[in-house]
């Protein structure tokens, strides 16, 4: 890793980097008070992930959909794999004392059960759900889905601070479950995958079970969640560099 980004990195974890709560804290300065919002005392958390006037300028959006960039293209790529059709899904393999794993079932997962499978993602665009699924005012972030085997992935991606990540994912979770029986009553076989990414850099347990789930496994896995991971983290870095800046004149 570059210098400069263990140095943030570590700092980050570590809560030493000077935002006005720490120099307030440190006595260099006598007003913690974001200069942004104007309300709150200007935190790391704060700044990177609860600021109303950097959420309204689209600093998070930014963030979010550098992370959601980086999915999409792997899924969507994964979907065009030819591969040997399975007509059952395999997520967990289990083996017995004494036997050899079975390599050739790594790589199972909801993919791996069609041919067919279209892809839409809501990356600077109003994305519309599929109306042959469902009719919905709903948008989540990626949609995969199959009109041959009538199967439908939801993919909702957050990118919270670290310690909201359990709820970030309930909150998903209970936002798409209408919607998810709503394609279910249509004859839709329906996962909601909700995924975090901390703005910190750090992948929640539900981004490596919902790659598993889709059939991303071994170091493909690794290696897309160490990119993701490297986004949120170098956006949060930029978000921290111009939190007191006029972002749209400076956003890259």
């Amino acid at each position: 890793m570059e210098g400069y980004r263990l140095s943030f990195l570590l700092r980050s974890v570590y809560d030493v980097l000077p935002s006005p709560s720490n120099l307030y804290t440190w006595g260099l300065i006598k007003d913690p008070t974001c200069t942004l919002c104007k309300d709150k005392p200007a935190s790391l958390q704060h700044v990177l992930s609860a600021c109303p006037v950097a959420l309204k300028d689209g600093r998070y959006t930014w963030r979010h959909d550098s992370v959601l960039k980086t999915i999409a293209a792997k899924l969507d790529t994964t979907r065009r794999k030819k591969r040997k059709m399975q007509k059952n899904i395999t997520f967990v393999n289990f083996v017995r004392a004494g036997e050899k794993k079975d390599n050739q079932a790594e790589g199972l997962g909801i993919l791996g059960t069609a041919s067919d499978w279209q892809m839409t993602a809501d990356i600077h665009q109003r994305m519309s759900f599929p109306a042959e699924i469902a009719a919905t005012s709903l948008r989540p972030d990626i949609v995969i889905w199959s009109q041959g085997t009538r199967q439908a992935v939801l993919l909702e991606l957050t990118v919270p601070w670290e310690d909201r990540i359990e709820e970030a994912y309930e909150r998903k979770m209970a936002k798409y479950q209408q919607l998810v029986e709503d394609c279910k009553q249509r004859g839709w076989r329906t996962w909601c995958l909700a995924i975090e990414v901390g703005c910190r850099g750090f992948a929640g347990q539900s981004m490596w079970r919902a790659l598993r789930t889709l059939g991303v496994v071994g170091a493909e896995r690794k290696k897309l969640i160490t990119e993701v991971c490297r986004e949120a983290e170098v956006a949060s870095q930029w978000i921290w560099r111009k939190r007191d800046e006029v972002w749209k004149s400076t956003k890259c």
